[in-house]
């Protein structure tokens, strides 16, 4: 979604763009959005640079993205000599900084990206041009022009997103507290795979203070329709904070740790912790109880919302396209 966010932008900045990729299941979404595809029909964990290379050969492109948590730095120096050869950048979209891969441009977007930490692991290496930190974080186009948020003194709407597989089983946890509050609207977005979707509705059939979405294609309208959300640590906080909307934050995995502990940190958001050691329940009886404190807090609100806007402005994606091509 990251790379379709940023070749979107390209493409109303001009540009043509090709997504070189392993398997066809995601082409129809690229295609539609006005974008070629060349299918590899690999195994993505194994990519054959060679084989990434000859499209690159065939189309001389201005700069190559790579995006996978596969790639080796055999890979990597192998595919940067190969875009030498045909005169375009390499660049290299990274989350963890922990290898020094061979590239022209390494971009992470992440509020936990330090750029001396990347400048001591480059250290003795040719160093690349480095985009680093959240200017960079690249926002579908619906979150691209976001206006300033009015904050309600009348706030009473709860959005809850816990992604799409919910394992954990947070959403029926978070659905049975919020039965306990019907003073308040709880907006909860069911996943496709979510394994309680049938109980969660049973639950929810009468209860006026519950609303259910599934399939939600405009996620944006939502999240400026609600005064506050809660969400997983992930992707979507960059959303949340294009739309300004004051949010509840809690951690599924270790890769989302430094995420929710930055916004924790800097007070962008509040983290109520970890499911894997609170357990269902009581994670999402200390979401709920935090989301109301909040919403019944306009002042703590106003704050969150404007070190939101200050976070992020949607423009990310245009400042890649235009730090490469420059």
């Amino acid at each position: 979604m990251r790379c379709l966010a940023i070749a979107d932008t390209a493409k109303d900045m001009g540009e043509t763009c090709l997504f070189i990729i392993s398997s066809d299941e995601l082409s129809d979404r690229i295609i539609r959005n006005g974008h070629r595809v060349h299918i590899l029909n690999s195994d993505y964990s194994r990519m054959d640079p060679n084989e990434v290379l000859l499209p690159v050969k065939e189309n001389e492109p201005a700069a190559v993205f790579i995006d996978s948590y596969f790639v080796t730095e055999e890979f990597m120096e192998e595919v940067h000599n190969g875009c030498r050869n045909y005169n375009c950048k390499l660049v290299y979209i990274d989350d963890r900084c922990a290898t020094a891969f061979s590239c022209d441009v390494l971009l992470n977007y992440n509020i936990s990206a330090d750029i001396e930490s990347y400048r001591k692991l480059y250290a003795g290496k040719q160093e690349p041009k480095m985009l680093i930190g959240t200017e960079y974080v690249p926002l579908r186009k619906e979150f691209q022009d976001s206006n300033e948020r009015i904050i309600s003194n009348e706030a009473k709407d709860v959005l809850v997103s816990t992604g799409g597989t919910d394992a954990e089983h947070l959403l029926l946890s978070l659905i049975n507290e919020a039965r306990n509050h019907i003073e308040f609207k709880f907006h909860f977005i069911v996943g496709m795979m979510n394994p309680d979707k049938e109980l969660i509705r049973q639950i929810s059939e009468g209860l006026s203070n519950i609303i259910l979405y599934e399939n939600v294609s405009r996620i944006d309208e939502l999240m400026r329709r609600c005064d506050v959300a809660i969400s997983a640590s992930g992707s979507t906080l960059y959303e949340l904070c294009a739309t300004q909307t004051p949010t509840i934050t809690y951690i599924l995995a270790d890769n989302q740790i430094p995420l929710a502990v930055c916004f924790d940190e800097q007070g962008v958001m509040l983290n109520c912790g970890d499911i894997r050691t609170l357990g269902n329940k009581a994670l999402a009886r200390s979401l709920t109880d935090s989301a109301i404190r909040l919403i019944c807090d306009y002042n703590e609100r106003v704050q969150y919302s404007n070190k939101m806007s200050a976070i992020v402005d949607g423009k990310g994606a245009r400042r890649i396209i235009e730090s490469i091509l420059n």
